[in-house]
């Protein structure tokens, strides 16, 4: 009897020290990510404004739909590059409120997608705010970007800051050009015809978008 006592005992505690084991290494590993869009901080609909070619005279369209949990939150429109002669664009652009984000002690970005369609989509960033043209439209400043492909599994891509390439009104820039990580004042999520390359209906989940150190 008193053996049977001793080997739950002894199973207890193993069972308790590999859970602690296992909330220390997640504890370990979040500490090393900062949530930017999901996880810990939710998906919200309303704090995203659609950013289209419509603004310039095109035809496209993005909408981004959040789950109601919060959790998760679907990309997706439709992209018409004829309107403009093979250039188009949909995006959904994030403006953070306050002070920028300072990720100065961070290596990159995170993206978790699922249900991707195979197109290429774009994150973008932006160290500085667009000022408004006399025709109270907003002019055009450079934008850092980093381009990935997502299929329809659940899928992780780490988006290393000096692979964010500098744009200019959808051009890449012939410059060597690094994004300031600590003044980051925007973040898009952008489906891109890439000059007639891909169009119409897209769509991808997005999870999460969270900032990583090694």
């Amino acid at each position: 009897m008193f053996r049977t006592i001793a080997v739950i005992g002894a199973c207890t505690v193993a069972t308790a020290a590999y859970y602690a084991s296992q909330l220390m290494r997640y504890s370990s590993e979040e500490e090393k990510k900062r949530s930017i869009f999901g996880k810990s901080i939710n998906w919200k609909s309303l704090a995203f404004t659609a950013v289209d070619d419509r603004v310039r005279g095109g035809r496209s369209q993005s909408h981004l739909t959040v789950n109601r949990e919060g959790t998760a939150a679907v990309f997706h429109g439709h992209l018409d590059y004829t309107a403009l002669g093979g250039a188009g664009f949909a995006s959904q652009f994030y403006s953070k409120p306050g002070s920028p984000y300072n990720l100065r002690e961070f290596q990159g970005l995170c993206i978790e997608t699922e249900d991707g369609d195979g197109k290429t989509y774009a994150i973008n960033l932006k160290t500085e705010h667009s000022p408004k043209r006399p025709d109270n439209r907003n002019a055009s400043v450079v934008e850092y970007k980093y381009l990935f492909t997502p299929g329809p599994e659940r899928q992780t891509f780490f988006a290393p800051f000096e692979e964010f390439k500098p744009y200019y009104r959808g051009r890449m820039l012939d410059e060597d050009r690094l994004v300031d990580k600590s003044d980051i004042k925007s973040v898009s999520l952008m489906a891109s015809s890439f000059f007639a390359k891909q169009g119409g209906d897209f769509s991808v989940t997005f999870v999460s978008v969270s900032a990583y150190k090694n």
